[in-house]
Protein backbone atom coordinates (compact mmCIF):
# COMPACT_ATOMS: atom_id res chain seq x y z
CA UNK A 1 0.00 0.00 0.00
CA UNK A 2 1.78 3.58 -0.74
CA UNK A 3 1.46 5.99 1.91
CA UNK A 4 1.75 9.81 1.89
CA UNK A 5 4.62 11.41 3.40
CA UNK A 6 5.76 14.51 4.15
CA UNK A 7 9.16 15.73 4.33
CA UNK A 8 10.11 18.09 7.22
CA UNK A 9 12.95 20.98 6.93
CA UNK A 10 13.46 23.79 9.86
CA UNK A 11 15.81 26.00 10.26
CA UNK A 12 17.12 28.73 12.86
CA UNK A 13 18.05 32.40 11.89
CA UNK A 14 20.83 32.25 14.42
CA UNK A 15 23.72 30.79 12.47
CA UNK A 16 25.46 27.89 14.39
CA UNK A 17 21.96 27.33 16.57
CA UNK A 18 21.57 23.35 16.90
CA UNK A 19 17.83 22.43 16.80
CA UNK A 20 16.54 19.75 18.90
CA UNK A 21 13.22 17.81 18.70
CA UNK A 22 10.74 15.50 19.79
CA UNK A 23 8.26 13.46 17.97
CA UNK A 24 6.54 11.97 21.21
CA UNK A 25 4.57 14.75 22.39
CA UNK A 26 7.54 15.68 25.42
CA UNK A 27 9.34 19.14 25.22
CA UNK A 28 12.99 19.14 23.80
CA UNK A 29 15.48 19.01 25.78
CA UNK A 30 19.14 19.48 25.27
CA UNK A 31 19.33 15.64 25.12
CA UNK A 32 17.03 15.37 22.60
CA UNK A 33 17.39 14.21 19.05
CA UNK A 34 19.22 16.59 16.62
CA UNK A 35 17.20 17.76 13.52
CA UNK A 36 17.96 16.30 10.28
CA UNK A 37 15.44 15.99 7.60
CA UNK A 38 12.94 13.77 7.80
CA UNK A 39 10.31 12.31 6.66
CA UNK A 40 6.86 11.38 8.11
CA UNK A 41 3.76 8.99 7.22
CA UNK A 42 0.97 9.47 9.86
CA UNK A 43 -0.60 12.00 12.32
CA UNK A 44 2.47 13.52 14.09
CA UNK A 45 3.17 16.13 16.35
CA UNK A 46 6.94 17.93 16.10
CA UNK A 47 8.03 20.05 19.39
CA UNK A 48 11.83 21.81 18.63
CA UNK A 49 13.74 24.47 19.95
CA UNK A 50 16.85 25.53 18.60
CA UNK A 51 20.02 25.96 21.08
CA UNK A 52 22.55 28.60 20.92
CA UNK A 53 26.61 28.66 21.46
CA UNK A 54 26.19 30.79 24.67
CA UNK A 55 24.09 28.32 25.83
CA UNK A 56 20.47 30.24 25.75
CA UNK A 57 17.64 28.62 23.67
CA UNK A 58 14.47 29.77 21.86
CA UNK A 59 10.68 29.30 22.92
CA UNK A 60 9.57 25.86 22.32
CA UNK A 61 7.70 25.48 18.82
CA UNK A 62 5.33 22.95 17.92
CA UNK A 63 4.00 21.69 14.65
CA UNK A 64 0.93 19.33 14.25
CA UNK A 65 0.66 17.08 11.00
CA UNK A 66 -2.34 14.88 10.07
CA UNK A 67 -1.52 13.20 6.76
CA UNK A 68 -3.68 11.05 4.05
Amino acid sequence: MWKVGLTITMSSSVEGATIRYTVDGSDPTADSPIYKKFKITEKTTIKAVAFYDDGNHSDIVTASYALG
